[in-house]
């Protein structure tokens, strides 16, 4: 009975163009779905399942959300043309899966980005590898920076340019509460700024964790411009009282604050498992009361801050650990964020 239904959804559709009253013929639509309809996604992912068997037997790494396909894969210097070459051979081999399928693989979309870092000896070996990826006879160049899912990423991981945009963003949203300021409340202005100005800071925040406090002020500042307009206050006037009486985190305390609500969750099993794989966990011979040495994420090595000092672990090693026991052990979420707040306010005022 299901089948049938699904059939009869996808059977036996027509499309028409009308424009001021006159109507075009209609056309059978043999291939698709309706734009907009509720069963379109899931149907999409149904149908491009494949996909996911495909790329892996090339032996690369692959995301997929949506209609949006990611395949990356990581190799040594001396590695790195057979590494090109195998990515090159994997986007072929979709291109022609999608062909046979009726879909299309748009070239004009298609972003090719390396991530890298050089020391003085290697400056040299990476000026001389491959500049491009091969797609249909078209060389697709390395871009310096490339969108994925609302966060700008860069080829040095510096998360600059994502700060960048999101104060653009934010910027733009204080010149349009500020032009209306003077008709507004102190209570409204508050709701507008945390709604248009404050989610827009906290959006993927996380992915800030650790880095310099030169690549995060911009967005303080953002944040201070904000508090600012909430009380009409000059620019020139201290911010570290109005920040306490809306009772506001600083930047990297928000950060602090994500990082934390993450780790929550990993600890108490309720997070995705892919964030729970990337976490290597402490587990102690004996139970420690100590909070300083009672530790829940074990750090893993790492040769470079700029690189391997910003991940996942390492974050939570330096944030979560330090947490005081009670924090860490609470009964819920929801309680859990409360007494973080609390904890990170009276620690930065």
């Amino acid at each position: 009975m299901a089948l049938s239904w699904i059939q009869n959804y996808l059977s036996d559709r027509k499309q028409f163009v009308l424009i001021d009253g006159q109507q075009s013929a209609e056309t059978s639509l043999v291939f698709g779905v309706p734009q907009g309809c509720v069963l379109g996604p899931v149907l999409f992912i149904m149908y491009t399942a494949p996909l996911t068997t495909l790329i892996e037997n090339h032996c690369v790494l692959h995301e997929i959300f949506a209609d949006d396909t990611q395949i990356n894969h990581s190799a040594s210097h001396d590695k790195y043309p057979d590494l090109v070459l195998s990515l090159q051979e994997c986007v072929r081999d979709v291109g022609a899966w999608m062909e046979e399928n009726k879909l299309k693989l748009n070239d004009d979309k298609t972003e090719a980005m390396r991530f890298s870092y050089s020391t003085p000896t290697h400056a040299k070996s990476i000026s001389e590898l491959p500049q491009a990826i091969s797609l249909n006879n078209i060389d697709i160049k390395f871009s310096d920076t490339s969108r994925d899912l609302g966060v700008f990423f860069d080829k040095d991981l510096s998360m600059k340019q994502h700060v960048v945009q999101t104060c653009k963003a934010a910027r733009m949203e204080i010149r349009r509460i500020g032009s209306i300021r003077q008709y507004l409340t102190e209570d409204a202005t508050k709701r507008l700024v945390c709604s248009g100005i404050l989610s827009r800071l906290d959006n993927c925040n996380s992915l800030l964790a650790e880095c310099p406090k030169s690549v995060t002020k911009p967005l303080q500042l953002v944040q201070n411009a904000a508090a600012r307009l909430v009380f009409r206050t000059h620019m020139k006037q201290s911010v570290t009282p109005l920040l306490k009486q809306l009772h506001w985190l600083p930047v990297e305390q928000r950060i602090k604050y994500k990082i934390c609500c993450i780790f929550y969750q990993i600890a108490a099993g309720t997070a995705p498992q892919y964030l729970s794989d990337l976490v290597q966990k402490n587990n102690p011979e004996r139970v420690v009361r100590s909070a300083s040495q009672n530790k829940f994420v074990k750090a893993p090595k790492y040769q470079r801050d700029d690189h391997g000092g910003r991940c996942l672990s390492v974050a939570a090693d330096h944030i979560w650990n330090k947490l005081p026991l009670s924090l860490r052990l609470s009964p819920s979420l929801p309680s859990s964020k409360a007494n973080l707040k609390t904890h990170l306010f009276r620690e930065t005022f």
